[in-house]
């Protein structure tokens, strides 16, 4: 059925005050947080998931690094129980050692290290004369000055100890070396 046609209109007017402003806007405010702290949730379940994926690949990693390693270990055990005819063959074929065909390139190796520590302790050892004459100025803290020291300390224990494993090292060399001359004639 058709409607009439009003006859008037009447418009109705809601006019705020200050305090009805204030609780508006506080609902407004009330009503975004409720929007954003919806989201909490699902942030969370985010970060647990990529927490979760990283720990399965750290977990996968280890298993697979362990798993790879189980057959030295198992070669090991036999070479302690000697059941492995050569026990320096084994040890070194798949090492370091085979790298090297000369001794002059074992020492190389061995050099460029030596020659690291000896940079790192003339380092140290110039900044503290440095200091000690006050070329540096003294605005250099006093523990600076003393964790030089300790490096210059380390350093040179660390090139005594590196001296001894450097020949260690040499001597299975040759005893590795010998071990591979004396299995090709055979």
């Amino acid at each position: 059925m058709p409607r009439k046609a009003p006859k008037e209109v009447v418009e109705h007017r809601i006019t705020l005050g200050d305090f009805e402003r204030k609780e508006m806007k506080d609902m407004i405010n009330s009503y975004q947080q409720d929007k954003v702290l919806e989201n909490i949730p699902n942030i969370m379940i985010g970060s647990a998931g990529l927490i979760v994926a990283g720990t399965a690949a750290c977990v996968g990693y280890a298993l697979y690094y362990w798993l790879d390693s189980v057959p030295s270990i198992i070669e090991s055990v036999k070479d302690g129980l000697g059941v492995a005819p050569n026990k320096v063959k084994k040890a070194f074929t798949k090492s370091r050692y085979a790298s090297f065909s000369t001794l002059e390139e074992v020492n190389a190796a061995w050099d460029e290290q030596e020659v690291r520590l000896q940079n790192q302790i003339a380092f140290a050892q110039r900044f503290i004369t440095a200091y000690d004459n006050g070329e540096v100025g003294k605005f250099h803290p006093e523990w600076l000055v003393n964790a030089q020291r300790k490096i210059i300390t380390n350093q040179t224990e660390t090139m005594a100890n590196f001296a001894i494993e450097k020949s260690d090292y040499i001597a299975r060399w040759r005893e590795w070396k010998a071990s591979q001359t004396n299995n090709q004639e055979s």
